[in-house]
């Protein structure tokens, strides 16, 4: 019988064991990829029925979120194919011959990072943009850094795709004459690319808020809502670690698998946080109307006294027909929308475009228009 081969020789002192190799990473991966998938779909499932069923369109971040998540899917699927040829394994415990199927997939892997890294940044943005839209210098800077990420991601998607001539020479290796790229050298960029529009998700929200008249508590939920993406930064940095301290490690089993894990990590968060608005502003309408339902006498009172006072209020020529705009998250767009006023109402439940627009669909109907000027007025 003739002895089988490993990737990589074994350190010394230590001896190959193919009929029973320590797991070190493949059941963390498998586990990983199975969750992330079922939780992803989740949320993204439950983002879509609502914006269907509630408000009856999609927006571009309906779309850009739909394909990220596509991608996703795509991504998590190869990163668990991965743990079926080696993956997780030390290279000294996995036979030679699985090593092409690890590379194949491993080409796949990285080509499918592209788009998917791509549209959930696009996702994320976009959904900023909804919300400052009125606002067209504020959000300027969203669309320099989305200009700069397409700059950025269109060579490396052919980068990758042609990283070796023939193609071919990516899992046939040296041996067959291909020349390709340093690898270490393009997950290291992307890995920079990726931590540095993580951070700027995370910190645009900061500038774009804190400038308006609104209660401090509101503009930590908006800040908290809009930058959740940016977390993924953690990620970035993990993964730019990775790269500098094992990148040029001959145990491309563990070191690929736990780069592959951050790309998870990054895309899923940043997926779930595109999410959120829609869901938030859903949660805040079923809670809203739940209270109103038990309403008590008193309160039906209060409310018809101030539709009567409000009867012949103007409002400012910026307030809008809200229904008519996306609904992505009614909380947020009010809450802008009253800065810009200058109409900071206080009251949590009192701003008009929460009531007409998280409430245009069914439910008991009490559209309360207030006019501040400069008291705080409660309800």
């Amino acid at each position: 019988m003739a002895a089988i081969t490993p990737i990589i020789p074994p350190p010394p002192g230590v001896s190959s064991n193919f009929d029973h190799p320590t797991d070190v990473l493949r059941t963390v991966n498998l586990v990983t990829q199975y969750l992330t998938i079922a939780v992803v779909t989740i949320f993204v499932a439950t983002r879509l029925i609502i914006k269907y069923y509630r408000y009856s369109r999609f927006d571009i971040e309906d779309y850009a979120t739909t394909i990220s998540w596509l991608f996703f899917m795509g991504y998590c699927t190869c990163v668990a194919l991965l743990s079926y040829h080696g993956g997780g394994y030390h290279a000294w415990d996995v036979p030679q011959p699985e090593q092409r199927e690890f590379l194949k997939i491993s080409y796949a892997i990285t080509i499918i990072y592209v788009p998917m890294a791509f549209s959930v940044k696009v996702a994320l943005l976009a959904i900023v943009i909804r919300i400052f839209n009125p606002d067209r210098k504020k959000v300027l800077g969203v669309y320099v850094i989305l200009g700069v990420l397409l700059l950025y991601y269109i060579p490396a998607l052919f980068l990758k795709i042609f990283f070796c001539v023939p193609i071919s020479g990516y899992w046939e290796g040296a041996a067959s004459g291909a020349k390709c790229l340093n690898q270490q050298k393009l997950i290291t960029a992307d890995a920079v690319i990726s931590m540095v529009s993580d951070f700027a998700i995370l910190v645009l929200p900061l500038p774009l808020t804190w400038s308006l008249h609104i209660r401090k508590t509101k503009k930590m939920r908006v800040i908290g809502i809009l930058g959740a993406g940016g977390v993924a930064t953690a990620f970035s940095v993990w993964r730019l670690v990775i790269m500098i301290e094992q990148g040029a490690s001959p145990n491309l089993t563990i070191v690929f698998i736990r780069i592959v894990l951050t790309g998870n990590a990054e895309a899923g968060i940043g997926l779930i946080c595109a999410c959120l608005p829609v869901i938030s502003s859903f949660y805040t309408y079923r809670k809203k109307s739940s209270s109103e339902v038990h309403q008590s006498p008193a309160q039906s009172y209060e409310l018809s006294s101030w539709q009567k006072i409000s009867a012949n209020a103007k409002f400012p020529p910026r307030n809008r027909d809200y229904p008519n705009l996306s609904p992505d998250q009614a909380e947020l767009i009010c809450t802008v929308e009253a800065a810009t006023t200058q109409s900071a109402v206080e009251d949590s439940g009192a701003s008009n475009c929460s009531r007409e627009n998280t409430m245009n669909h069914g439910g008991i109907h009490k559209s309360v228009h207030v006019v501040v000027t400069g008291e705080r007025e409660k309800y």
